[in-house]
């Protein structure tokens, strides 16, 4: 009868012991995540509207703004932390976004421009990562591959950039022009709410790759 009751105990734990395994690392993977921070960088703001398209009065400083908070409910969504430079239109010094990044503890860096030519017919994203730095270049990498993916933009290609923050900080950073505010057909693109959101979602994949957890 003993031995009886302890193979039942044998097999009523190794019946729960995996199922609490795998629960342990569902958590573990969720705060990881949560502890991981990523900071979004919406350029200009306030005083500096950025590029302005004339008369509309469209500005870079309010297409990124909305795009930035699209892209952290994203993040949001994959229980990623993310810190928001601005989450309003005003100015942000350079030394008060240094500052926010310092303090943040941050993984990587995200900035977001638009592009403006004199000629409309320039269209298109590109990317800029952080000169001679293995990993801004494989993040900038994932990030054209998820976004080609799409067929939205057509890819300007991708170089090193001297940005503030790529110079004075030591994570992995990748600045993204999204498209031309001068070129009508990229303009309607990336003021529409539904582009903004699958842009946003594509960066998400990239940055999971980039961090090796499954989509």
């Amino acid at each position: 009868m003993k031995r009886f009751f302890l193979i039942i105990c044998l097999f009523f734990a190794a019946s729960i012991l995996p199922r609490c395994s795998s629960d342990d690392s569902s958590q573990e993977a969720i705060q990881a995540s949560r502890d991981y921070v990523v900071v979004i960088d919406a350029a200009h703001g306030g005083k500096d509207p950025g590029a302005i398209l004339e008369p509309e009065g469209v500005t870079e400083k309010g297409i990124v703004l909305e795009f930035c908070k699209k892209l952290k409910t994203e993040f949001d969504n994959e229980n990623i932390n993310t810190l928001l430079l601005r989450e309003e239109d005003r100015f942000v010094s350079f030394e008060e976004k240094l500052n926010k990044v310092e303090q943040s503890g941050a993984e990587l860096i995200l900035s977001f421009h638009n592009n403006m030519a004199h000629h409309p017919e320039k269209h298109g994203y590109g990317t800029f990562y952080k000169e001679s730095d293995i990993t801004s270049m494989r993040l900038d990498s994932l990030i054209h591959e998820e976004i080609n993916s799409l067929n939205i933009f057509e890819d300007t290609g991708s170089q090193h950039g001297p940005f503030y923050l790529m110079r004075k900080t030591a994570a992995p950073s990748v600045t993204i022009y999204l498209g031309y505010l001068s070129n009508p057909d990229d303009l309607k693109k990336i003021t529409d709410d539904e582009v903004q959101k699958t842009i946003a979602a594509a960066i998400v994949r990239a940055v999971k790759k980039f961090r090796n957890v499954p989509a």
